[in-house]
């Protein structure tokens, strides 16, 4: 599929390291979080949002620039990897330090050419569970975050009381999107 005008930016101008530009959230839960109902609910975030099953495959050395013609997009399907952690910090003296750590090598570990391009860990603290989600940049905005934190709330909110998990009918794939914007 055809990259975006802010995808094709970012691979032709991006001087850093290309797999390191995510965008994080650290949420704080008022409430131990069930685990197994929080991974069910990503999995089905993941599946239900294209974008967050993108790769990019290039065909050069990614150290120099790369060109449009270089990268090739691809969106997984159903069976694309899928990325959640349960990391439990409770009693350790310096939990708040272990979780930055983690959170920041969780940060470096993304690869743009097999996924997953989206990650999530649950970290158990003695006063609270913490919840981290990590997204390459090539595949949100701020916009998106909204849409995909009402999502996660309201799935969760599903899956405690049983119901199946619905995030509504899906609007425009993100090919029919980047398709638009380059035309």
């Amino acid at each position: 599929m055809p990259l975006t005008p802010i995808q094709r930016w970012f691979f032709q101008n991006h001087s850093g390291e290309l797999h390191h530009f995510n965008q994080a959230v650290l949420l704080r839960s008022k409430k131990r979080l069930d685990h197994n109902r929080l991974r069910t609910v990503l999995q089905k975030l993941q599946a239900h949002h294209d974008a967050l099953r993108m790769t990019f495959q290039y065909k050069m050395d990614h150290t120099s620039a790369l060109l449009e013609t270089d990268i090739v997009q691809q969106n997984a399907g159903l069976e694309h990897p899928f990325y959640f952690q349960v990391v439990d910090f409770k009693g350790n003296p310096d939990e708040i330090a272990l979780l930055t750590s983690h959170a920041q090598s969780r940060q470096k570990a993304f690869d743009l050419q097999t996924g997953p391009l989206m990650q999530a860990v649950l970290y158990r603290l003695t006063d609270s569970d913490r919840l981290l989600i990590i997204i390459h940049h090539l595949v949100v905005d701020g916009v998106s975050w909204r849409i995909l934190l009402e999502d996660i709330e309201q799935g969760y909110r599903q899956a405690e009381v049983g119901s199946q998990i619905d995030f509504g009918p899906k609007t425009a794939s993100f090919k029919q999107w980047a398709e638009i914007l380059v035309c």
